[in-house]
């Protein structure tokens, strides 16, 4: 087991869940995993939703799935370079990708963007229990729960 500092902030890729001091100081998670270097994700958030995904495909979690496909495309978006008057940031180039790196965002504007997320989710459920669709809705508001888990 590495340094229980460099844990802080990480999370079971075992059962999802955010590990706490005391499974640092057990060497445990509370699912039963050993907590060692390949068992933990840390880092920030986008890193810990883009992990998270991977193991929800693997688990073929559907409403997981789209939730976090949600998310991240969100951090994404709002990391986007802008484009001004003059064009993109990097001319395109014959046969390669113009790619641009992201912007960086400020410190608590993930965490603000992935709660904007979970109200819009909250919202169209209760759109659509209105209109009588409520399975619909209620993978809305499951979707909404993954997510505020992050929050």
């Amino acid at each position: 087991m590495g340094d229980p500092a460099c844990f802080l902030d990480a999370t079971c890729l075992t059962c999802g869940r955010f590990l706490e001091p005391e499974d640092h100081s057990s060497g445990f998670c509370r699912c039963g995993e050993p907590i060692d270097d390949g068992s933990v994700v840390t880092g920030d958030l986008h890193s810990r939703l883009r992990e998270d995904l991977l193991t929800a495909m693997r688990d073929r979690d559907r409403d997981r799935v789209a939730a976090l496909r949600l998310a991240v495309a969100a951090l994404d978006n709002a990391g986007a370079v802008a484009i001004d008057d003059r064009g993109p940031a990097m001319p395109p180039h014959i046969g390669l990708g113009g790619d641009v790196d992201r912007l960086p965002l400020g410190e608590g504007e993930d965490h603000a963007l992935l709660r904007v997320e979970v109200e819009h989710l909250v919202a169209s459920a209760r759109g659509l229990e209105t209109a009588g669709r409520s399975e619909e809705a209620g993978r809305q508001r499951r979707m909404a729960d993954v997510l505020a888990r992050y929050l």
